[in-house]
């Protein structure tokens, strides 16, 4: 194997983790959206926001370390604020179709 592939097998390897990352993070948002924030499991001793939190620190650890690795993944404000804003505009439309509301 020479440098390229080494290189292309870590970095597969690290996308690995960061997919298994995000999925342990979705699990952990169902988790919330059906049992709330608050709710721990039994024998638990964090919440669903907590466990939340630790999922997502895994998911930017695994990001951090798939960068050390070679792959860049240099954020850029503008792209952030522009996923924001397509975030808001389907929360907007969600609103306008009824899906959702303000009440809680």
């Amino acid at each position: 194997m020479n440098t390229l592939e080494n290189a292309l097998l870590v970095c597969d390897e690290e996308l690995g983790e960061l997919a298994e990352a995000c999925l342990k993070m979705q699990a952990r948002i169902k988790k919330v959206q059906r049992f709330t924030g608050e709710e721990m499991q039994p024998g638990d001793t964090l919440t669903n926001a907590q466990r939340v939190k630790e999922e997502f620190t895994d998911l930017i650890g695994a990001a951090c370390n798939l960068q050390a690795k070679g792959f860049s993944l240099d954020l850029v404000p503008s792209d952030i604020i522009r996923k924001i804003s397509k975030i808001r505009k389907y929360e907007e439309y969600s609103r306008e179709v009824g899906a959702i509301s303000d009440n809680t």
